[in-house]
């Protein structure tokens, strides 16, 4: 696959969500930006292969997920 600059990913959408939230691995920083595209593309068995390799996830249960009382969430 090589290199491929985040940049020159084609978006499903222009059309985004935007909320503030934590980071989802301890310590769970408070303070961080995510933006959801409103719009997913797919990728294929063997790209998400060389992701998780790329990030050395094991697995997304690896992942805590924190969750807030309320959150203010925008579409942009």
């Amino acid at each position: 696959m090589g290199v491929v600059d985040p940049r020159h990913i084609k978006m499903g959408s222009r059309k985004y969500y935007r909320y503030m939230g934590s980071l989802t691995t301890p310590p769970c920083t408070q303070g961080v930006a995510w933006n959801v595209v409103k719009k997913v593309n797919t990728i294929s068995r063997q790209q998400l292969s060389l992701l998780r390799a790329a990030v050395h996830s094991v697995s997304l249960s690896t992942f805590m997920i924190k969750y807030a009382h309320y959150c203010i969430i925008y579409l942009v």
